[in-house]
Parts: C-alpha cells; sequence; structure tokens
C-alpha cells in the first residue's frame, strides 16, 4: 500500500494500516499527529455547528 503524505487518514482503521508500516518512533509522531488533526476537525464542527443554532 502506498501511502499519499498529502491526505491525512480520515479514519481510525487506515490510519492503523499507516501506523503499522512505520517504525515505534515514527509511529507514536503519527498517532500524535493525526490525533491532535481529528481534535481540531472535531472543534471545528461543533464551532460551526454551535454557529449554525445561533444565526437559525
Amino acid at each position: 500500500m502506498k501511502v499519499s503524505l498529502s491526505k491525512a487518514p480520515t479514519d481510525a482503521a487506515e490510519m492503523a494500516r499507516v501506523v503499522r508500516q512505520a517504525d515505534d518512533v515514527t509511529a507514536v509522531r503519527l498517532l500524535q499527529v493525526w490525533g491532535l488533526k481529528q481534535r481540531e476537525i472535531g472543534a471545528r464542527n461543533e464551532i460551526n455547528s454551535q454557529l449554525e443554532r445561533i444565526n437559525a
């Protein structure tokens, strides 16, 4: 499987496949960065949801 660095994995299963291909240090870093990205996406979605409720 070829991993594209320009597109982050969108789900946990896809991320797990990427991590299995990496060495331990790289795997930890990948998980840290991916987790941060997922939290940012969740926060952005929550803000957008709140704004939609306010503007409705």
